[in-house]
């Protein structure tokens, strides 16, 4: 089953919640979050054109999709708050040590560098500001320039490369103080009972149209193969037996 990907709204470019990536022939429009409240909110279930089918005229018992549904809301639920607890810590790390673009856009600096690394982008990046090759600031390249002038920029890259590795301090001791690391190892344990439950309440043929509407939202969103031949079965089901 395709996973879901599930990202926080940190911005130092180092708070990525927890999921993996998804494929690009499988990036989703809403995230997690905004289809749960589509599917659970009964405002947001549009009237169809034919009237539902009644469980019993399904064959099918409609207690059991009911079962599975609550016990799959119940394990979104627990999800969902690992997740909000991983993003509240990400967002409190980025109000502590707000981001930087002067490091991470102008210079591509990364956390979790090591300052040789920082050095060689920040070198880079200012030499291509002053509308030089990065590589004039290193020491077989520097004749290409007046030494006075290599002597400045390496020495703004030295600022900066400072600057940066202070900053990667204070930004990694907020990490470790608000437990990011923990949060995202629980969220990361627990995803694979969420796709288990996902699955499984997939399996489930809907009884009527209203459960239907269900099973369209959840594979209109996941955009998984598996799930949206399960819906359409269904829905060749019911009108069938709704035309009968």
């Amino acid at each position: 089953m395709a996973e879901t990907n599930h990202t926080s709204s940190a911005t130092n470019n180092d708070c990525n919640a927890s999921s993996p990536n998804v494929p690009e022939n499988e990036r989703v429009t809403l995230n997690r979050r905004q289809a749960m409240q589509l599917i659970t909110s009964a405002a947001t279930v549009p009237a169809l054109a034919f009237a539902a089918v009644p469980a019993s005229a399904a064959g099918l018992d409609r207690s059991t999709w009911d079962a599975e549904y609550a016990r799959f809301k119940a394990i979104d639920s627990e999800y969902e708050r690992h997740i909000v607890a991983e993003e509240r810590a990400c967002e409190a790390v980025d109000a502590e040590c707000p981001r930087e673009d002067r490091f991470f856009d102008d210079c591509d600096l990364r956390i979790g560098m090591k300052r040789e690394a920082v050095v060689w982008h920040a070198r880079h990046a200012v030499a291509e500001r002053e509308g030089f090759n990065g590589l004039v600031l290193f020491p077989k390249e520097s004749a290409l320039i007046s030494n006075r002038k290599a002597d400045a920029l390496r020495a703004e890259a030295e600022r900066i490369a400072d600057e940066f590795m202070a900053y990667q301090e204070r930004h990694n001791e907020a990490w470790e103080r608000h437990g990011v690391d923990g949060l995202r190892e629980v969220a990361e344990e627990y995803r694979p009972l969420w796709f288990a439950a996902r699955d499984r309440f997939m399996a489930v043929p809907a009884p009527d149209v209203e459960a239907l509407l269900v099973k369209f939202q959840i594979a209109g969103t996941w955009v998984d193969d598996d799930y949206v031949t399960s819906s359409f079965e269904d829905a060749r089901r019911l009108l069938a037996q709704g035309n009968a």
